[in-house]
């Protein structure tokens, strides 16, 4: 007896896509070492810049450029010319479910381990919940909390 799909045919037809893109963009970014490796390295590289983000928030950041293509070329009324709006959605999907991923290992972590960044943020939101140490609000200008003045990361 033949299973019968439930929800819309073409779902397992795209999510088989989303897995084939993953494995062969991961083969670039991982080269055989940790498949998610490049958000924890660029979440080094911002903490220690001053910009405390997890590897989680890293990957929502990349899903979010892409969901941000998609909706510009939505609402403007046209297709990419490198990218179209289902390239860019098929990332948003990838990138999702990497954010899923990364969440877990990092509340694993959390019981063993803690990550720089966090020690960091958790730090910054004690020091200062107005700009959480990066020393200016969201608008760019100097937190007045603060005065500018920035949380230096932990090693």
């Amino acid at each position: 007896m033949a299973e019968s799909v439930k929800g819309h045919p073409m779902f397992r037809k795209l999510t088989e896509e989303e897995i084939k893109l993953h494995d062969e963009k991961n083969e670039d970014y991982a080269k055989g070492s940790n498949p998610l490796g490049n958000f924890y390295r660029v979440s080094e590289v911002l903490t220690s810049m001053g910009f405390p983000i997890s590897p989680t928030m890293v990957c929502i950041v990349y899903a979010m450029k892409q969901l941000d293509a998609a909706v510009h070329m939505l609402t403007q009324g046209y297709e990419g010319e490198v990218e179209n709006v289902d390239t860019r959605l098929r990332d948003v999907h990838v990138y999702f479910k990497l954010a899923r991923i990364l969440h877990m290992e990092e509340q694993e972590s959390l019981d063993t381990y803690i990550e720089p960044w966090y020690e960091t943020v958790v730090k910054a939101i004690e020091c200062c919940p107005v700009c959480i140490g990066t020393g200016r609000r969201a608008s760019g200008d100097v937190c007045s909390k603060c005065n500018g003045a920035k949380v230096i990361p932990i090693d």
